[in-house]
């Protein structure tokens, strides 16, 4: 109900509620409080025991009042509590990475963005091109994060981004990842699952020692 209340309150608003399905924005009828709702929302979260649908739902929160460092967090907390850190798979939920990747856009990640654009179902191709040639307040490592890609065909994007930039040191590294054997489109599933796998947890462990 707080949470419908925050949508009712808030133009444009739509927190997503993972105790029950999305809310309508309509207006009940009554003046809001955002601010008193957000600190009721926070004040009724577990302080110790992590909980998914309790950190996805501050995570919203926090995106939705634009608060993207701390919505990042959330979000992070999220994928952790039903991962073991990431030592298993976790629950695919396509929305939450699309958020996480706004964050990233709007933090000036845009190569952090990139790789998460791989955990979308079927690859987000658009938004991963789109965010590999963005170099406008770019506050990640960049090239240097190359080695967390795995879809080949978002490298060989780069690749050739870089070659008609003439960055041909950023399109060495992209070429060098590429090499990677395991990453090699002539593997079997399984073996290209398994480095997938392997990039994501590692690059996803880091963004959580980062936020958290």
């Amino acid at each position: 109900m707080l949470i419908h209340f925050y949508n009712a309150g808030v133009e444009d608003a739509e927190v997503f509620n993972p105790f029950l399905p999305i809310l309508p924005l309509e207006s009940p009828g009554i003046a809001v409080n955002i601010e008193l709702v957000s600190a009721v929302l926070r004040s009724l979260a577990p302080k110790k025991l992590k909980n998914r649908n309790w950190s996805q739902a501050l995570g919203e929160l926090a995106f939705s009042k634009r608060e993207f460092p701390r919505a990042m967090k959330f979000y992070m907390e999220t994928l952790i509590s039903n991962s073991h850190y990431f030592l298993k798979t976790f629950e695919k939920d396509d929305r939450l990475i699309h958020r996480m990747i706004k964050c990233s856009s709007e933090l000036g990640n845009h190569v952090t963005g990139t790789i998460l654009c791989q955990l979308i179902d079927g690859c987000d191709y658009s938004g991963a091109f789109r965010s590999l040639e963005e170099r406008n307040n770019n506050n990640d490592a960049m090239d240097g994060l190359y080695p967390y890609l795995w879809d080949v065909t978002v490298l060989e994007y780069a690749v050739t981004m870089h070659a008609k930039k003439g960055d041909y040191s950023r399109k060495k590294k992209a070429l060098d990842t590429i090499n990677n054997l395991e990453i090699n489109t002539n593997n079997n599933d399984e073996i290209l699952l398994e480095a997938a796998s392997y990039r994501r947890n590692i690059f996803l462990r880091k963004m959580a020692a980062f936020f958290l």
